[in-house]
């Protein structure tokens, strides 16, 4: 083996391990924004699935207070009864 073997292998394995290093830290770099990504997902997820959630409170909420509004005027009035036939579908819809 001669001198310029040596320093073609040398210039090989130095070129080598320069593109290893660059590898590395690009997957280093990486990582946090793929942690973030996977973050922001869940966090998405979770959001979609309150809203979905609040919304259904919303409406349960609507119809407790028809519930008492027709309650209040029954109670004044004594009428309402179809009413309270309608009010017990809603509730009966959202309850089964």
């Amino acid at each position: 083996m001669n001198i310029e073997t040596v320093k073609s292998i040398g210039a090989i394995l130095s070129l080598v391990l320069s593109l290893w290093a660059v590898y590395k830290v690009l997957i280093e770099i990486q990582e946090p924004r793929k942690a973030l990504e996977k973050k922001v997902e869940t966090l998405d997820k979770w959001h979609r699935e309150d809203h979905d959630r609040m919304k259904e409170m919303e409406e349960q909420q609507k119809l407790m207070l028809k519930s008492l509004y027709l309650l209040i005027e029954h109670e004044i009035t004594g009428n309402g009864i179809t009413d309270f036939k309608e009010i017990k579908s809603e509730i009966e819809r959202v309850i089964f």
